[in-house]
């Protein structure tokens, strides 16, 4: 209002209430890199009240999600290494039950068959619900190296012109980007 009492525009406000977590939750992986041969993933949540005892008898649920990612040698950074279509989910997985009597959760899931297909991570996303439906989240990722050679190519021109000749470089390294020599490889041009 103006002072001669004149109305001149109004706004709505939200006012949210905040609620600090009431519950602690923690998970874990077996592993924090797996390669083609592991044939599961082992994971555990703990859930703890805070100031209280375990966080028994509360639903959770666990989504894990695998996806390609880039793989990169750290002294090869202009070589490919990649061939397939990256940061897509390729598996997609959920999960849910009721934590135990220790507030617990111990899920194990068989590991997808992906040899061959480059660098994968898995991004396990746990969430435990307090009493109110209130979802309280943690996160995992693991390295899942699918191959034990990485072949990478580097190529001397972006720009060809048709017709004239391309040099292109082959590289092999393992998962650490360490160089492998002798390895044999076949190498399609199409």
């Amino acid at each position: 209002y103006t002072s001669n009492n004149q109305f001149l525009v109004s706004q709505n406000l939200k006012v949210e209430e905040f609620l600090p977590d009431r519950i602690k939750v923690k998970s874990s992986l077996s592993k924090t890199q797996y390669t083609h041969l592991d044939n599961r993933v082992d994971v555990e949540v703990e859930a703890v009240n805070f100031f209280g005892p375990p966080a028994a008898n509360k639903n959770y649920e666990l989504r894990m999600q695998w996806e390609r990612v880039p793989f990169r040698a750290r002294d090869y950074g202009d070589y490919r290494f990649n061939y397939h279509k990256l940061n897509s989910p390729i598996y997609d997985i959920t999960r849910s039950g009721v934590t135990d009597e220790e507030g617990k959760a111990f899920e194990q899931v068989a590991m997808p068959d992906f040899k061959n297909n480059g660098l994968i991570n898995l991004t396990a996303f746990a969430t435990v619900f307090d009493e109110t439906g209130r979802p309280v989240n943690v996160i995992n990722r693991a390295k899942i190296f699918t191959q034990e050679v990485f072949y990478g190519l580097r190529s001397s021109d972006y720009w060809v012109k048709t017709g004239s000749s391309v040099k292109t470089d082959l590289i092999a390294v393992d998962e650490d980007g360490k160089v492998l020599n002798g390895r044999n490889a076949q190498v399609r041009v199409s």
